[in-house]
């Protein structure tokens, strides 16, 4: 049997980012398991100066995002890093015992993936545990509406 103790989000404060905390929380509660939210800063070129500062205000963005229910029921906690977004949500994952990350699936083109793939991408083929991809709801649709072979499929 498969169990889900503890589960993790990783948030970039994206309009995504409210759908999959939704999700999380979901399914926390659904599974007794806690809530671990992580954001993760990316390395600053031009002002490594300001990562501390940057850090600081990304914690306290994502302890915002958290009511007493998520605190006491889920057990949630918050992290926040600086480093590579797919890598340190993986070492989050493996360092942690994470049973489920639960994550978004931002879409913004084929130029765009090619040149700098994707961070759920790399989660879903690195991670040491299983992965939930959610997408924004209304990007899906309009993706739908964009591509003939979809449009067709769902009108048939």
């Amino acid at each position: 049997m498969i169990t889900v103790n503890k589960i993790l989000v990783p948030i970039d404060f994206s309009e995504t980012s409210k759908r999959v905390l939704d999700f999380g929380r979901m399914l926390a509660d659904a599974c007794g398991a806690s809530l671990h939210l992580l954001h993760v800063i990316g390395f600053s070129l031009t002002k490594p100066e300001g990562e501390a500062q940057e850090r600081h205000d990304a914690c306290n963005r994502l302890e915002a995002l958290l009511d007493r229910t998520d605190l006491k029921r889920l057990r949630a906690t918050t992290s926040c890093l600086v480093g590579t977004p797919a890598v340190d949500i993986v070492r989050y994952a493996a360092d942690n015992a994470i049973d489920l990350i639960v994550m978004g699936a931002h879409s913004h083109g084929p130029t765009f993936q090619m040149v700098t793939g994707s961070v759920a991408e790399d989660v879903i083929r690195l991670a040491p545990c299983a992965v939930l991809a959610v997408k924004n709801v209304e990007t899906a649709r309009q993706e739908t509406a964009l591509d003939p072979v979809a449009t067709a499929t769902t009108q048939s």
